[in-house]
């Protein structure tokens, strides 16, 4: 069975030891970058998302059914409706799909151990900064000496026993000059670009965007600075950008009149 499970869940909850009558919602919400870069229906969504988490059977689990028929009878609207605005919460990391209803459980104990594990992936964090190139930087190929790139160094052997598979990179938090080193800082740059350019924002405007969000994301310490989905948060700061833009361009429509 599929569950939706909802990030920082212990921050939103009052009453420890049984089922909350009602969710804390803190101000602080007003000043979340990554949450006020959300569409207006997927803002709107999230504190009922929230709400349905505290019925689940265990309120410490922050979960609730991934039914999408069902949370679209409870909220009284139509499933359509729900899809699309739920599908960038999970995007952006505020809402987790998973299929073990423990799962959650686990995590939760480990985000409460104590400050060793937080300070082992800081540690991550900051040699993955060392290692990638800075933004607006591409990386030069390796050349042996006549004109042609090196080959590659011979793989190591593989062990006698295998290994446990580890998580694709894709499903784990990184910091943003990671992702550009692993995925090409042009290949990237030229794939959001026309992204941004379909929503409605000239060249101008996305290469000064482009450096906003990289000097941004590049200044934000420890965990606020690593996100599971590069490509998503761009596409919300492009969205919050066109709302900004939007909004400015009737504003000055009314002044002219």
């Amino acid at each position: 069975m599929m569950y939706l499970r909802v990030a920082n869940w212990s921050s939103f909850q009052h009453y420890k030891d049984r089922n909350p009558a009602w969710v804390k919602l803190h101000k602080s919400l007003l000043d979340d970058f990554d949450f006020q870069c959300l569409p207006l229906a997927s803002r709107a969504l999230a504190p009922m998302i929230w709400l349905l988490a505290s019925e689940y059977k265990d309120p410490s689990a922050g979960l609730l059914d991934y039914n999408l028929k069902k949370i679209a009878f409870r909220l009284r609207v139509s499933v359509d409706e729900i899809e699309s605005a739920i599908k960038p919460l999970i995007e952006s990391g505020f809402l987790e799909v998973v299929q073990d209803a423990s799962a959650p459980l686990a995590e939760v104990e480990r985000d409460a151990s104590p400050e060793e594990e937080r300070e082992t992936e800081e540690e991550r964090e900051t040699e993955e900064e060392e290692n990638a190139p800075p933004c607006g930087v591409a990386t030069p190929a390796a050349d042996d000496g006549r004109g042609r790139e090196a080959p590659d160094a011979p793989a190591a052997p593989s062990p006698a026993k295998p290994l446990p598979q580890s998580k694709p990179k894709t499903e784990r938090a990184e910091r943003l000059k990671a992702f550009l080193g692993r995925e090409g800082e042009g290949d990237t740059a030229q794939a959001w670009g026309r992204w941004a350019l379909e929503q409605g924002l000239s060249a101008e405007e996305i290469n000064a965007e482009m450096q906003v969000f990289c000097d941004y994301w590049h200044a934000q310490p420890g965990q606020k600075g690593v996100k599971l989905d590069w490509p998503a948060t761009w596409r919300n700061w492009v969205r919050r950008t066109v709302e900004k833009k939007q909004r400015e361009e009737e504003r000055r429509a009314v002044y002219r009149k």
